[in-house]
């Protein structure tokens, strides 16, 4: 359900709620080792608060509340630390809130310039600390330029991931890091675009999944480094 009112020409504020139900999946049910089959589906609510404003002809900005509630969330539980194994089981509610901030302004006819901030706490758990243990970052910066003509669009995005803490300081290679990506495509005829694309153009070290909690120092899983990617699309 959402609802919209425009206070004038310029400006419309919003808001919206929704329910969301989310069932166990197979592997949490009935793993050997992990499973539960007394496991209940997830259930849950989030509503939304925002104001949209048009600061001119080339530009305009968004900023939203989000607050959400889930209930009987799924967490894996130790039970048996000598052997390392565990269990599948609801607990009671997991709550999250946070802020969405973002405006877009037009440079020229062909050229426009991006900025957003998101800020995000989800509260500790029976079973993971805040922000499911460091996983989701409480901050999170995303900036671009994008350029399009009839032949041409180029994009350059860059994503900052502020304060990720893990669950200790060695979890993840880096708390904050910056990732760059540039892309462009060429219609070289209706039926025909040349594309390409470099992502992670300054070679950042990173890691966005870890097992350090689990295993040893420097157990994670490292992002791509710089990687290209050349190709022509062809639609029959």
């Amino acid at each position: 359900m959402s609802l919209g009112y425009d206070v004038n020409e310029k400006t419309n504020v919003y808001a919206a709620y929704k329910e969301y139900f989310l069932a166990p999946t197979p592997y949490q049910l009935f793993d050997g080792f992990n499973g539960n089959r007394n496991l209940k589906p997830e259930t849950g609510n989030e509503f939304d608060l925002g104001v949209h404003h048009k600061f001119g002809k080339t530009w305009n900005g968004n900023l939203s509340f989000f607050s959400r509630s889930t209930k009987d969330k799924i967490g894996w539980v130790m039970t048996d630390p000598a052997n390392f194994t565990g269990q599948y089981r609801n607990f009671d509610t997991e709550k999250a809130r946070g802020i969405n901030a973002d405006v877009r302004k037009q440079l020229t006819n062909h050229l426009s310039a991006r900025l957003g901030y998101t800020y995000t706490h989800i509260d500790a758990t029976p079973t993971r600390k805040a922000n499911r243990d460091g996983y989701v970052p409480k901050h999170a910066v995303n900036a671009g330029l994008d350029y399009n003509d009839a032949k041409w669009d180029a994009h350059l995005d860059i994503r900052g991931i502020i304060n990720r803490p893990g669950t200790a300081d060695n979890v993840f290679p880096r708390k904050t890091y910056w990732l760059a990506d540039i892309s462009a495509n060429y219609r070289v005829r209706e039926n025909v675009t040349v594309f390409g694309r470099i992502n992670n153009i300054f070679d950042t070290y990173y890691a966005e999944q870890s097992s350090v909690r689990w295993g040893n120092p420097g157990d994670w899983w490292p992002g791509q480094g710089r990687n290209f990617r050349l190709g022509v699309e062809v639609t029959i």
